[in-house]
């Protein structure tokens, strides 16, 4: 889409409980929801995908059933396109996920969110660059046990 308003919602969604799956290998660009939505997902690995100038999250993993999956290997460029400092690049509410070897760039929050509901993520060799104009910070840990280590963090470039 050239516009925004042309796509109303996430560029792909995963419906409510739903577990044992692979998204690999897309480009999802110019949606007005979130890149990958996740809702209450287990089990599901998102890799090797690039997402571009969406709206909300680059990837969302919600919802209290969310468990055990997997996000590595993407490229997330400019999450948060309403410039409303909301949306992160990659927001993880779900126990014992991992979240490594991520590119993030240009996203309006922060690059990575675990919110408090997690518990036991691993975040790992991550390269996060702040978002250009007003940077928040690249990695928000809310979450229990978290394990954050080996993250690339570029200031300035």
């Amino acid at each position: 889409a050239d516009d925004v308003s042309d796509m109303t919602g996430a560029g792909i969604h995963v419906e409510q409980v739903s577990s044992v799956g692979l998204i690999t290998g897309n480009l999802v660009e110019l949606c007005a929801g979130h890149g990958v939505h996740l809702e209450d997902a287990a089990y599901v690995t998102v890799t090797g995908n690039t997402i571009r100038k969406v709206t909300k999250h680059g990837v969302n993993l919600s919802g209290g059933s969310a468990r055990d999956c997997v996000i590595s290997g993407n490229t997330v460029i400019g999450a948060d396109q309403g410039d409303t400092a909301t949306y992160n690049g990659i927001t993880v509410a779900g126990d014992r996920c991992c979240v490594t070897g991520n590119r993030l760039d240009d996203c309006d929050k922060y690059a990575i969110h675990i919110t408090s509901p997690a518990d036991r993520t691993l975040c790992l060799g991550n390269h996060c660059y702040p978002y250009t104009a007003a940077p928040v910070g690249a990695i928000l840990d809310e979450g229990t046990n978290s394990t954050i280590d080996h993250n690339a963090t570029t200031c300035s470039r």
